[in-house]
């Protein structure tokens, strides 16, 4: 990944894999790490790297219909990372006039692993639904090994 990296005394957490010491896997450190701060750190540590993750990849375009009574949610998702990203999911949720939420639906993108500056495209379809005011889309994926 990236520049990405939070520095808590002397290991190097890199945002989309566990531990990095500089360049190098340090398990060491890691464990030591780890023992210092508890499993909360851990859990904390892939919560930060799921949500720096899902900012390499962008939505650039989109379009919202309704076609033969069904509600379509279409576009394009761009990686924009310098590594190549697999296994791409597009969630897409409902919302009503007031905010409320309505449900979701997750869709692979295709193709599910892009290289950098690559896109991909997805379709999510639902039945038509009166109530739908507004949807918000988030796109995740993991780093191909």
């Amino acid at each position: 990944m990236a520049a990405a990296c939070i520095r808590l005394a002397n290991p190097c957490i890199r945002l989309g894999h566990v531990f990095c010491i500089q360049s190098r896997l340090n398990f060491d450190r890691g464990r030591l790490f780890m023992k210092r701060t508890g499993w909360l750190a851990g859990v904390i540590l892939l919560a930060l790297a799921s949500i720096a993750f899902a900012s390499d990849l962008q939505f650039t375009e989109g379009n919202n219909f309704v076609e033969n009574g069904s509600f379509m949610v279409m576009g394009f998702v761009k990686n924009t990372s310098d590594h190549t990203i697999k296994d791409i999911t597009i969630t897409v949720k409902y919302y009503d006039n007031s905010g409320n939420f309505l449900r979701f639906e997750t869709t692979l993108a295709k193709p599910s692993l892009l290289n950098p500056g690559e896109e991909a495209s997805y379709r999510v379809a639902i039945p038509e639904d009166k109530r739908i005011a507004s949807i918000k889309k988030t796109a995740r994926g993991t780093p191909r090994e």
